[in-house]
């Protein structure tokens, strides 16, 4: 009976080291349409932030996500295992379904089919979701946050030579901040790069957060986005509240001793008055150009409360820029239409741009997407820095989060980069409240 016993005994702890072994090999597995996702967000980053133009970047670019759909298509067609439809694909499809309605909303109202394809075509890449999140790993969710962290170094490295280059050719007389020489600095990359710096538990990136977090810092700060710097300040303290008390002290000394830095430098180029200032102004008043383009969009809404307007429909630049001719004729092609004739095809505001081109219920099904994927809230304190679990889950997480912030104050929601990021990180965040959450009951997925 002894005999049987330890036998049963051997045979069942075999058992478990081989189903352990199955399990650890299938995790470490990364599948190749995951890989060709992570190469297409590094050549995203090295896209211009409106791709108009034909160039290396543009084609290595589209080849990448040529590559990316054949390999997520083929695997899911050929897996045996139920394509699992989730809570944020739902909603995605309602949305998707809203942006094949937007054509003949667009052209009922006089919209150019060119200005609807220029605002439909970001929006697309939102359903790269449905092909990236179904079965995606820990191991895979790992390999797309260091891929985003590579990315934003290679998008910072990309915007501080362009902003050299334009610099020493002179073609802007003044230069009160980065923004003046690259447009590149309205895409999101510095918040996903301050974030990952922060917290990617990975030690290839971690050994250098000191580093990587102040590089982020001075691009944030350099470019005069007052709506970065107020979330960078929300995102170091979430990462101050996770660290154990001897470590704090250390943290905020160091941050007084950087921002003095900073205010010396800038005091040193004289420019510290503009920025100052920049900080300063209000946008109180009813004569704001944010407010402006909200009135507008509400104005439009109100024709159209249920399915909008159509993507695409223009808004007069006098608006759109507050009257600030000197910024329009740099910046704004009004060809041969005159300057009050002008439109642009976005305000800064996407709640508002939501509501205007695709009505109440492209409001609640792109919002649904992402909340949907942030209903897991993330442990903020001491566990994230012992638990690189929870690190891991919060890094898309706080990505997803003040990337929607930002998008409330700037038209970065109409970039084919903020969408993918934004489907990259949703993805992420279901494939790891699917580990992490014990409510979770969901079958195996392909």
């Amino acid at each position: 009976m002894t005999t049987l016993s330890r036998t049963g005994r051997r045979f069942r702890a075999t058992l478990i080291r081989q189903v352990a072994t199955e399990h650890e090999a299938h995790e470490e597995r990364v599948r190749p349409h995951i890989r060709a996702f992570a190469v297409v967000l590094v050549t995203a980053a090295l896209l211009p932030f409106v791709p108009d133009e034909i160039s290396f970047f543009s084609v290595s670019f589209s080849a990448a996500f040529l590559v990316f759909v054949c390999l997520a298509l083929a695997h899911h067609t050929c897996s045996r295992r139920t394509y699992v439809v989730d809570t944020p694909a739902l909603w995605l499809f309602g949305f998707l379904v809203l942006l094949a309605i937007s054509p003949f909303t667009a052209s009922a109202n006089d919209v150019p089919f060119a200005a609807w394809l220029r605002g439909v075509v970001p929006f697309v890449f939102l359903g790269t979701y449905l092909l990236a999140r179904p079965g995606m790993a820990v191991v895979e969710v790992r390999l797309l946050v260091n891929t985003l962290h590579l990315a934003s170094i290679l998008w910072a490295s990309k915007v501080l030579v362009q902003a050299y280059l334009t610099f020493i050719s002179g073609a802007v007389a003044i230069v009160e901040r980065l923004t003046y020489l690259t447009m590149d600095l309205t895409l999101p990359f510095s918040l996903v790069g301050l974030v990952l710096s922060l917290f990617n538990p990975d030690p290839r990136f971690s050994r250098w957060r000191a580093l990587l977090t102040s590089f982020f810092l001075v691009i944030i700060i350099a470019s005069g986005y007052r709506s970065q710097a107020l979330i960078s300040v929300l995102i170091l303290t979430v990462y101050l509240a996770g660290l154990p008390s001897r470590y704090k002290l250390a943290l905020i000394v160091g941050a007084l001793v950087f921002s003095g830095g900073v205010i010396l430098t800038l005091a040193k180029l004289d420019l510290l008055e503009a920025y100052t200032a920049r900080f300063s102004e209000t946008s109180a008043s009813s004569e704001s150009s944010r407010l402006m383009e909200i009135g507008y969009a509400f104005d439009q809404f109100a024709q159209s409360p249920v399915i909008g307007r159509g993507l695409g429909f223009p808004i007069p630049v006098e608006i759109t820029f507050g009257d600030d001719r000197d910024f329009i004729k740099q910046w704004v092609d009004v060809a041969s239409v005159g300057y009050i004739q002008a439109s642009v095809g976005y305000i800064h505001d996407l709640p508002a741009y939501l509501l205007m081109d695709l009505g109440a219920l492209g409001l609640i099904c792109y919002f649904g997407f992402m909340l949907a994927g942030l209903r897991s809230f993330p442990t903020i304190g001491r566990r994230i820095s012992r638990d690189p679990q929870e690190a891991l889950r919060l890094c898309p997480w706080l990505i997803v989060a003040s990337i929607l912030l930002f998008v409330m104050v700037e038209a970065s929601f109409r970039l084919i980069q903020t969408n993918l990021i934004f489907s990259s990180c949703v993805a992420m965040l279901g494939a790891l409240r699917r580990v992490t959450d014990p409510r979770s009951n969901l079958q195996p997925e392909n």
